[in-house]
This record gives structure tokens, C-alpha cells and sequence, in this order.
């Protein structure tokens, strides 16, 4: 249990040095590029319920606490694949940019 609390300690990524490119590319070359990701992508995606609506079978009266739940699953897993379909734009360089003042 130590190491997986460990492991956890060390997966902070710092959000100032991590672009949204290299977070593109990083997601991809994970979910992607092998036979494993791509089934691990599946099973986010399935979990995720990306595939059906969460109202088909459920049972009636719907429980708003459950339909949040499963939103909240259903938004992870978009938030996932959203990162991976449409590559960042690139920003331009400070230095590139030309002020109105010039």
C-alpha cells in the first residue's frame, strides 16, 4: 500500500511546464500507438458510457445522485478523448507579436 500511495505523491504533473501539445502528443503515443492502449482507451471510453445514454435501462424513478455519478464518468472519459482527437493550435512567440503602438 506504501508504494501506491507513493506513486501517487508522484504523479503531480506541473501544469506551468506541460503544454497542450506535448498533453496531445503524450495521449496519443499512450492510447494509440499499441494494441494495450488502445483497450485501455476502449475501457475509459465504455466506462465512460461515451456510447449510450445513461437513461436507457435505468431504472425508473431516476436518481438525480446517480445520473451526476454517472455524468461526472461520462464527462473524465470526453474530457480524455477530446484531448487526443483535436491538436492544440500553436501559439505564437512573444516576440513574433507586433503592438498596436508600433
Amino acid at each position: 500500500m506504501d508504494e501506491y500511495l507513493e506513486l501517487l505523491a508522484d504523479l503531480s504533473v506541473p501544469t506551468e511546464d506541460y503544454d497542450p501539445i506535448d498533453r496531445y502528443n503524450d495521449f496519443r503515443k499512450v492510447f494509440l500507438e499499441t494494441d494495450q492502449g488502445r483497450r485501455v482507451l476502449r475501457q475509459i471510453l465504455g466506462w465512460g458510457h461515451i456510447l449510450k445514454s445513461h437513461l436507457v435501462g435505468m431504472p425508473r424513478p431516476i436518481d438525480p445522485y446517480t445520473i451526476l455519478s454517472l455524468e461526472g464518468e461520462r464527462n473524465l472519459a470526453l474530457h480524455i478523448f477530446s484531448v487526443m482527437l483535436v491538436e492544440p493550435k500553436k501559439r505564437p512567440d512573444k516576440q513574433a507579436t507586433v503592438s498596436k503602438e508600433e
